[in-house]
């Protein structure tokens, strides 16, 4: 259930591969096994990828249908809005996904000019 959820995820949000893995810290090819059902990513992988599309674990690892967050039992899946339980490694995460997002959107007002 988690490969189909992660990609319809991923999907939803018309993401590549590639930008997933970089998001994670890991190679297109690691990220890809998570999908192929090949890999499991570990629990804090699984809590930033819940964060990140802002669903619960449970929906993500498919013990749940629910997609909704219950904000007062999963803040600790809000670590990216919530300066006091990030870590410098997931600070860093973080940073480099907005200078990923930034150029994206460069490029793509580039593209429109």
């Amino acid at each position: 259930m988690f490969p189909e959820r992660l990609t319809q995820l991923r999907k939803k949000k018309n993401l590549s591969k590639t930008f997933m893995g970089e998001l994670l810290g890991i190679t297109r090819q690691a990220y890809s096994k998570y999908e192929e059902d090949k890999s499991e990513p570990d629990i804090k992988t699984i809590n930033k990828l819940a964060s990140f599309f802002d669903v619960p674990t449970d929906y993500l690892l498919g013990s749940s249908d629910s997609i909704s967050l219950d904000r007062e039992s999963e803040n600790e899946s809000l670590f990216f809005f919530d300066k006091e339980n990030i870590t410098p490694e997931e600070m860093e995460e973080l940073k480099k996904y907005l200078e990923f997002m930034r150029m994206k959107a460069k490029q793509e007002n580039d593209k429109k000019d």
